[in-house]
Protein backbone atom coordinates (compact mmCIF):
# COMPACT_ATOMS: atom_id res chain seq x y z
CA UNK A 1 0.00 0.00 0.00
CA UNK A 2 1.22 3.58 -1.20
CA UNK A 3 1.02 5.33 2.43
CA UNK A 4 2.85 8.34 1.08
CA UNK A 5 0.56 8.79 -1.54
CA UNK A 6 -2.36 7.80 0.60
CA UNK A 7 -0.86 10.45 3.08
CA UNK A 8 -0.73 13.10 0.33
CA UNK A 9 -4.25 13.10 -0.87
CA UNK A 10 -6.73 14.59 2.29
CA UNK A 11 -9.87 12.51 0.54
CA UNK A 12 -7.92 9.32 0.36
CA UNK A 13 -6.21 9.64 3.99
CA UNK A 14 -10.10 10.50 5.38
CA UNK A 15 -11.68 8.09 3.56
CA UNK A 16 -9.41 5.31 5.34
CA UNK A 17 -8.23 6.60 8.56
CA UNK A 18 -11.38 9.32 9.32
CA UNK A 19 -9.56 11.81 9.79
CA UNK A 20 -8.34 14.91 8.33
CA UNK A 21 -4.81 15.71 7.31
CA UNK A 22 -4.30 17.89 10.40
CA UNK A 23 -6.01 15.61 12.94
CA UNK A 24 -3.61 12.94 11.11
CA UNK A 25 -0.35 14.70 11.39
CA UNK A 26 -1.13 15.80 15.16
CA UNK A 27 -1.97 12.29 16.52
CA UNK A 28 0.83 10.79 14.06
CA UNK A 29 3.41 13.10 15.99
CA UNK A 30 2.96 12.16 19.06
CA UNK A 31 2.73 8.46 17.75
CA UNK A 32 5.82 8.54 16.59
CA UNK A 33 7.29 10.33 19.39
CA UNK A 34 6.22 7.55 21.33
CA UNK A 35 6.71 4.76 19.17
CA UNK A 36 10.39 5.49 18.70
CA UNK A 37 11.07 5.93 22.78
CA UNK A 38 9.77 2.00 22.74
CA UNK A 39 11.18 0.71 19.63
CA UNK A 40 14.12 -0.91 21.49
CA UNK A 41 11.04 -3.13 22.89
CA UNK A 42 9.93 -4.54 19.56
CA UNK A 43 13.23 -5.92 18.31
CA UNK A 44 14.78 -9.08 20.29
CA UNK A 45 18.79 -9.20 20.01
CA UNK A 46 19.62 -9.02 16.29
CA UNK A 47 16.25 -8.86 15.37
CA UNK A 48 15.44 -8.12 11.31
CA UNK A 49 14.38 -4.74 10.55
CA UNK A 50 10.66 -3.88 10.56
CA UNK A 51 8.91 -3.72 7.06
CA UNK A 52 6.56 -1.03 7.72
CA UNK A 53 7.34 2.48 8.44
CA UNK A 54 6.12 4.21 11.57
CA UNK A 55 3.81 5.78 9.26
CA UNK A 56 2.53 2.51 7.54
CA UNK A 57 1.39 1.44 10.89
CA UNK A 58 -0.18 4.06 12.26
CA UNK A 59 -2.54 4.41 9.34
CA UNK A 60 -2.92 0.31 9.30
CA UNK A 61 -4.44 0.93 13.15
CA UNK A 62 -6.33 4.16 12.44
CA UNK A 63 -7.84 2.00 9.06
CA UNK A 64 -8.69 -0.87 11.99
CA UNK A 65 -10.25 1.62 14.11
CA UNK A 66 -12.35 3.30 11.16
CA UNK A 67 -13.25 0.22 9.21
CA UNK A 68 -12.63 -2.79 11.23
CA UNK A 69 -11.27 -4.61 9.06
CA UNK A 70 -9.89 -8.29 9.79
CA UNK A 71 -6.15 -8.89 10.07
CA UNK A 72 -5.80 -10.86 6.92
CA UNK A 73 -7.66 -8.26 5.09
CA UNK A 74 -4.91 -5.27 6.75
CA UNK A 75 -1.94 -8.10 6.30
CA UNK A 76 -3.09 -8.38 2.24
CA UNK A 77 -3.37 -4.41 1.92
CA UNK A 78 -0.18 -3.95 3.52
CA UNK A 79 1.63 -7.20 1.96
CA UNK A 80 2.27 -8.45 5.65
CA UNK A 81 1.58 -12.14 6.94
CA UNK A 82 -1.57 -12.09 9.33
CA UNK A 83 0.65 -12.91 12.76
CA UNK A 84 2.82 -10.13 11.90
CA UNK A 85 -0.54 -7.51 11.73
CA UNK A 86 -1.52 -9.51 14.99
CA UNK A 87 1.81 -8.66 16.64
CA UNK A 88 1.98 -4.80 15.14
CA UNK A 89 -1.34 -4.21 15.79
CA UNK A 90 -1.14 -5.63 19.39
CA UNK A 91 2.25 -3.67 19.87
CA UNK A 92 0.92 -0.45 18.95
CA UNK A 93 -2.32 -0.19 19.80
CA UNK A 94 -1.48 0.69 23.81
CA UNK A 95 0.78 3.52 22.25
CA UNK A 96 -2.15 4.51 20.23
CA UNK A 97 -4.54 4.73 22.58
CA UNK A 98 -2.30 6.52 24.79
CA UNK A 99 -1.64 9.49 22.45
CA UNK A 100 -5.65 9.37 21.66
CA UNK A 101 -6.41 9.82 25.08
CA UNK A 102 -3.73 12.71 25.39
CA UNK A 103 -5.42 14.24 22.47
CA UNK A 104 -8.64 13.89 23.42
CA UNK A 105 -9.49 11.40 20.67
CA UNK A 106 -10.47 9.02 22.93
CA UNK A 107 -13.87 8.43 20.52
CA UNK A 108 -11.64 7.07 18.25
CA UNK A 109 -10.47 4.12 20.23
CA UNK A 110 -12.01 0.48 19.99
CA UNK A 111 -14.48 -0.71 22.39
CA UNK A 112 -13.37 -3.80 23.92
CA UNK A 113 -16.37 -6.31 22.86
CA UNK A 114 -15.25 -8.54 25.58
CA UNK A 115 -18.25 -8.39 27.52
CA UNK A 116 -18.41 -10.45 30.94
CA UNK A 117 -21.57 -12.85 31.19
CA UNK A 118 -24.34 -11.68 33.77
CA UNK A 119 -24.19 -12.84 37.73
CA UNK A 120 -26.30 -15.79 38.10
CA UNK A 121 -29.32 -15.15 40.01
CA UNK A 122 -30.15 -15.31 43.55
CA UNK A 123 -32.91 -17.69 44.47
CA UNK A 124 -35.28 -14.53 44.85
CA UNK A 125 -34.79 -13.45 42.19
CA UNK A 126 -35.38 -16.75 40.45
CA UNK A 127 -38.81 -16.87 42.36
CA UNK A 128 -39.86 -13.21 41.28
CA UNK A 129 -39.52 -13.90 37.50
CA UNK A 130 -41.01 -17.37 37.55
CA UNK A 131 -44.08 -15.90 39.34
CA UNK A 132 -44.17 -12.95 36.74
CA UNK A 133 -43.54 -15.48 34.29
CA UNK A 134 -46.17 -17.77 35.36
CA UNK A 135 -48.73 -14.32 36.05
CA UNK A 136 -48.35 -13.54 32.23
CA UNK A 137 -49.07 -16.86 30.61
CA UNK A 138 -52.48 -17.41 32.84
CA UNK A 139 -55.34 -16.57 31.05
Amino acid sequence: MDVDRIWLNENQLHALTGLTKKEAEDIFTSFNEEFEARESEFKGPGGRPKKLETKSIFVMLMMFYRHYISMEALGALFDLNDSNVKRWSDDAQGMLKKVLKKKNYSHLIVPDHKRKSRKPLKDTEKSILMGLNNLTFRS
